[in-house]
């Protein structure tokens, strides 16, 4: 699905390209992406998305976080 994904230095300019554009939405995802970041995930996004989410992640057999979550450290007493 997420195949031919490459790094912006490597594309070709190809004729139809538009310089200003390109630059317009790149100025508009920091600006997203900064609006988030200050009032949290998912305050801001594309409309195309929608706004009511049908499902949820199912967690039920989720590896514990041990690593990366204080909380979820093992007890020894």
């Amino acid at each position: 699905m997420l195949t031919g994904l490459e790094s912006k230095a490597m594309l070709e300019a190809t004729l139809f390209d538009d310089v200003e554009a390109e630059s317009k939405s790149s100025s508009l995802m920091q600006v997203i992406d900064t609006i988030n970041a200050q009032m949290g995930k998912g305050t801001v996004g594309s409309a195309a998305a929608g706004i009511k989410k049908s499902w949820k992640m199912r967690r039920e057999r989720k590896s514990p976080s041990y690593t990366t979550n204080w909380e979820e450290l093992p007890v020894v007493f």
